[in-house]
């Protein structure tokens, strides 16, 4: 009997030393865990200026672009609008000659 006690006090320890190198390793990960949320916390409103500052350009480049393409669009009209003349002026022309 007194064998049987000291075996399964002997598992229970090992079982029990077992659970405790498991708790250490997982209040590690845990600690490490905590810490890269908090390096992470500390970086969040300089990533959102960043982000806010990219948006903000892409705003800009785009406004540009719509400047130029309105730009562009009037110098065609005014392209086409002097064809349409130069046309007319030919037909006139040639129904002189």
């Amino acid at each position: 009997m007194f064998i049987f006690v000291l075996t399964c006090n002997s598992l229970i320890f090992i079982l029990n030393c077992y659970l405790f190198w498991r708790i250490l390793n997982l209040k590690r990960y845990l600690t490490q865990l905590a810490d890269t949320l908090e390096n992470l916390e500390k970086r969040v409103p300089l990533l959102l200026q960043l982000t806010q500052f990219n948006v903000r350009q892409s705003e800009y480049q785009t406004l540009t672009l719509r400047k130029k393409y309105e730009l562009l669009q009037q110098k065609w009209e005014t392209l086409l609008t002097l064809l349409q003349l130069l046309r007319w002026l030919y037909r006139k022309y040639q129904s002189w000659g």
